[in-house]
């Protein structure tokens, strides 16, 4: 009987990460609730999607061709579609901050972008500004429990030389990348912080 309720739940989890990946899946679907046999499964609601007309990628202090903004925009679209974290990336001038704190402006910014994607608290938006010398991450409560501020702030200090030089895609591509894969491999484990 173990052998069987044991054999149901891995069946219905392995059908509930492909249909998870689905594309085709309605992202606005409520739980779901599977019974069989006294098991009761729920799978968690999906975050909205980010529409292909919105950006990923706001490069207000032109530090990136435009070429270097579709690379780092696809990269991020495929990570939503596969981990379903949106995260947007934003370069900002002093002169166009919301705020006059660098900090404050992009907890403003992650407030709009958690709101674009139904208040989920799976999104993050990444802030650079070379010319403030500065970067800021913030995320919400379901991204929280995969990556650390040690870790953001560990992956900003190793790329920190290749901004400084003025290698600025290569140091945003190298950060993000190592963002998203601490992410992942901490999603895989199902480890929580």
């Amino acid at each position: 009987m173990k052998f069987f309720i044991y054999s149901v739940i891995l069946s219905i989890s392995v059908a509930s990460f492909f249909t998870a990946c689905n594309p085709a899946k309605k992202l606005n679907q409520a739980v779901v609730e599977h019974k069989e046999e006294g098991v009761k499964v729920q799978f968690p609601t999906q975050g909205i999607a980010t529409p292909d007309n919105i950006n990923m990628v706001y490069d207000y202090e032109d530090i990136y061709t435009p070429q270097e903004e579709k690379k780092l925009d696809s990269m991020l679209r495929t990570f939503e579609k596969s981990n379903l974290i949106p995260i947007k990336l934003v370069t900002l001038k002093a002169s166009n901050l919301q705020t006059s704190d660098f900090d404050a402006n992009n907890a403003l910014l992650y407030k709009e972008w958690d709101q674009v994607h139904g208040k989920s608290g799976k999104s993050m938006v990444v802030a650079i500004s070379t010319e403030m010398k500065k970067s800021k991450n913030d995320y919400g409560p379901f991204v929280a429990k995969f990556i650390s501020e040690a870790d953001i702030a560990a992956i900003v200090e190793k790329n920190l030389p290749l901004m400084q030089r003025g290698e600025n895609f290569n140091a945003t591509w190298e950060g993000l990348n190592e963002m998203m894969d601490i992410i992942r491999n901490n999603v895989g484990k199902g480890l929580s912080k």
